[in-house]
């Protein structure tokens, strides 16, 4: 009876190393920073409604703030140590225009690209909290000091073809200065001096980029941008860890530009 228990165990070990070997497994480490230039959002018209998001087959898979070794076989999203893009994110907090928000990294299984045009696919839910103080919680939403709504909230959807597919769908939250209206009744009714009050503008945000792995992309947007890199990865070792354009002098400049077909 044991030997038979042993032999169902192995067989077990056997299908499961089999399933594994089949799927294509990579590693990604995703930068996500925001653009401070007042100047860029200006240069656009942004919708007053930004609308909601779809949340189908959305899973909390990130989130979890456990840090994984470096070898850890099959187990799949647990969060690794960044490293292929800290030189980035440090040259990004130098810059006085950009302001890196995000920051993660993780080995998973990419769910393959089906031919099908109503497949539906696994989303990862992303979240990022307000850093907002609480004066301006208590300006931008009210008399006292509430919990602020995230600042960027939303999900990334990773599959894989010819190329590798990153689709991102969130909600991005920024405080913003607005005029108030003049008022007859105010003791200083100086024209020349305008009154300002604190306000959250909410961007709905929506990409869609085609990538191949080993390559540095760069997606960019007026408000946030964000730059990925995949490597691939077989389960069971560790080499994680490729060589990145740097230093982030010029964003644009350093970063592979969008592969045919992919926009």
């Amino acid at each position: 009876m044991k030997a038979i228990t042993t032999l169902c165990i192995v067989c077990l070990l056997l299908t499961s190393t089999h399933a594994l070997a089949k799927q294509r497994w990579y590693s990604v480490e995703i930068l996500i920073f925001e653009n401070l230039d007042p100047a860029h959002l200006q240069s656009e018209t942004w919708p007053t409604e930004p609308g909601t998001q779809d949340y189908n087959n959305t899973v909390n898979r990130i989130n979890i703030e456990t840090t994984g070794a470096q070898a850890f076989d099959s187990k799949p999203y647990t969060i690794l140590g960044n490293s292929n893009l800290s030189a980035h994110a440090n040259s990004l907090r130098r810059m006085s225009n950009f302001n890196p928000i995000f920051q993660k990294s993780w080995r998973f299984p990419v769910q393959k690209l089906r031919q099908s045009k109503t497949a539906q696919y696994e989303r990862i839910y992303l979240e990022v909290p307000s850093d907002t103080t609480d004066a301006q919680r208590i300006s931008a939403f009210g008399d006292s000091p509430i919990s602020a709504p995230p600042k960027l909230e939303g999900t990334i959807e990773i599959t894989i073809g010819r190329l590798l597919h990153v689709t991102s769908d969130w909600l991005y939250r920024r405080l913003v200065k607005v005029p108030l209206a003049t008022s007859f009744d105010s003791p200083i009714n100086n024209a020349s001096t305008p009154q300002f009050t604190t306000s959250t503008q909410t961007l709905h945000i929506k990409t869609h980029r085609g990538m191949r792995s080993k390559k540095l992309h760069y997606i960019d947007h007026p408000a946030v941008g964000m730059l990925v890199i995949f490597t691939p990865y077989k389960p069971g070792t560790s080499a994680d860890a490729v060589e990145v354009p740097n230093p982030l002098a010029d964003l644009k400049k350093n970063v592979a530009p969008p592969e045919p077909g992919s926009i």
